[in-house]
């Protein structure tokens, strides 16, 4: 029975060690286990901050390399920059003391990329060779030639300088003189950007070719400031002539100058020439002395100004004792082209022929203008154009008409006549239309004899008068107006006195004319027969006068047998 107890109790120790050595292992594995998972926590922990300091590293690399990049391509581009800039804004300068020099440094430069300056010291700078500016291999663009006074001189055989396209030229202080070709622009022909400042272009001489000093293309810019043009000669073209380009004439002056037009050539001179739509600005320029003169019947007449087929501006400008000879004119502006004067002056210029001093077939506007003491006619406005004349004044011009429309528009608007002795009409509407309005006419006489009105309105012509004011103005027949040929009429609010003719002191009307006053005031007009309105047969016909509320001192006096319709 003892034994069988101790055989039960050493199995039950046998079993309990087993046990005991089982969780013993099964504890070492889990020692094993948990210090190999915390082993591989560390790798990883190990690994991932190797690797984010890795990264980190390759990142800060990247970005050094980045910023080593970027300085070296902001230093390469302000290094570019800079090159760019030294480039664009070098220049060379260079001084010659001949011609001949001149010519050889413009020869060298224009292999070089600078804008250059070239300095005229004292020295003979008679041309022997003609100077081209511009060429397909040329690098430099700009040249500037101050020329300190130095005279270039052409001896009449030869052309100075010409400006290609795309190339620029800047002449500053120096004298042209004597340049002569038979082709295009004897001083300059320019075809580039040419601006000329504070020169001298004297005895220059053009004879087939266009453009006595300059010709400016249709691809040319020519600016002239504070230049005087004097002694210039033009027979066939002009002493600038645009053709198609751009010319801005600031503060210049244009004195002493020859055009002269044969009947042998269909084109004639000038001194300014603007042709095939180009443009000229003319601001605080001088225009005097110069003589002007046309063989008799000549097609194209020689002028100071001609618009051919463009825009001419004229600003603050003055026209002063120029002599315009047989067919010649002042301003000449053509059918299609637009002519402009604003704040300029007209005094004392001669014109001995029987056409005017300026002509206009195209459009063209005269805006706060004076003329005063010129001698001959003064506006033809003809054609199918337009003229407009506002708030200008006519005072004392004498021996010919003041303004003449044929088959045009006219309006005459804010101006003022005085004083102006017409050897025949101020104003002559032949078939045109004319309307004058806010304006005064004052003291002026039509002397000839045989001169009807001061205003002549005829062969269908349109004439209407609103708001103006007539006083002290002489004439044969028709004291301020002769109404004639089918003429019409109509005259609004406007004021009439002290006005004097043999007949019709104020108005004389017939053959199949036509006049309606509305609103008006006549008051001390005086004539030998019809004292105010002498409404007369001629040619067996006479005409109609409609008067509406009429105020007056003496309405009518009649010479012959009246048609009249009253509405009172």
């Amino acid at each position: 029975m003892k034994y069988k107890n101790s055989k039960f109790l050493l199995i039950g120790l046998l079993v309990l060690s087993i046990i005991i050595s089982i969780s013993a292992i099964n504890a070492t594995d889990d020692n094993t286990s948990t210090n190999m998972i915390k082993q591989h926590d560390d790798i990883f922990t190990i690994n991932t901050q190797t690797n984010k300091d890795t990264i980190t590293q390759q990142q800060n690399n990247i970005k050094s390399t980045k910023k080593v990049e970027n300085k070296n391509n902001k230093e390469a581009k302000i290094s570019n920059s800079k090159e760019n800039i030294t480039k664009i804004t070098k220049k060379a300068t260079h001084t010659v003391n001949n011609y001949q020099e001149l010519y050889n440094k413009i020869e060298e430069i224009k292999t070089s990329s600078d804008n250059t300056t070239i300095n005229l010291n004292p020295g003979n700078y008679t041309i022997t060779t003609q100077i081209t500016w511009g060429s397909t291999d040329q690098q430099a663009k700009t040249m500037t030639i101050n020329g300190n006074g130095q005279t270039i001189d052409g001896e009449n055989i030869k052309q100075f300088i010409i400006v290609e396209n795309g190339y620029t030229l800047n002449l500053q202080n120096i004298i042209i003189k004597q340049c002569f070709t038979t082709a295009l622009g004897a001083g300059i022909y320019n075809k580039g950007n040419t601006s000329i400042i504070n020169s001298t272009f004297t005895e220059n001489n053009e004879t087939i070719g266009g453009g006595g000093v300059i010709y400016n293309t249709e691809t040319g810019i020519l600016n002239i400031t504070n230049s005087t043009f004097s002694g210039n000669t033009a027979t066939r073209y002009s002493v600038i002539e645009n053709d198609g380009g751009l010319t801005n004439i600031t503060n210049s002056t244009f004195t002493q100058n020859d055009v002269y037009a044969k009947n042998t050539e269909y084109i004639s001179g000038g001194i300014i020439k603007n042709d095939n739509n180009g443009t000229i600005n003319i601001i605080n320029s001088n225009f005097t002395g110069n003589n002007i003169t046309n063989d008799t019947s000549y097609l194209d007449p020689a002028t100071v100004i001609k618009n051919n087929n463009g825009t001419i501006n004229i600003t603050n400008s003055i026209f002063n004792k120029n002599n315009i000879e047989q067919e010649a004119r002042l301003i000449y502006s053509r059918e299609s082209s637009i002519t402009n004067i604003l704040n300029s002056n007209f005094t004392q210029n001669n014109v001995t022929n029987i056409y005017s001093l300026i002509s206009s077939t195209g459009n063209f506007s005269l805006i706060n203008s004076n003329f005063i003491e010129n001698n001959g006619r003064i506006i033809d406005s003809d054609y199918n154009g337009n003229t407009s004349i506002i708030n200008s004044t006519f005072t004392k011009n004498y021996e010919g008409y003041v303004i003449q429309n044929y088959r045009n528009n006219l309006s005459i608007m804010n101006s003022t006549f005085t004083e102006n002795n017409a050897s025949g009409n101020l104003i002559i509407n032949n078939a045109g239309s004319v309307n004058i309005v806010n304006s005064n006419f004052t003291k002026n006489n039509a002397e000839s004899t045989d001169t009807d009105g001061l205003i002549y309105n005829y062969k269908e012509g349109t004439l209407n008068i609103t708001n103006s004011t007539f006083i002290e103005n002489n004439a044969n027949s028709g004291g301020v107006l002769y109404n004639h040929y089918n003429g019409i009429t109509t005259i609004i609010n406007s004021t009439f006195n002290k006005n004097n003719a043999t007949k019709g002191g104020v108005i004389t009307n017939n053959f199949y004319a036509n006049i309606s006053i509305i609103n008006s005031t006549f008051n001390e007009n005086n004539a030998t027969k019809g004292g105010v309105i002498n409404n007369e047969i001629y040619d067996t016909v006479s005409g109609t006068v409609n008067i509406t509320n009429q105020t007056s001192q003496k309405i009518m006096q009649v010479l012959q047998e009246l048609y009249i319709i009253m509405e009172m």
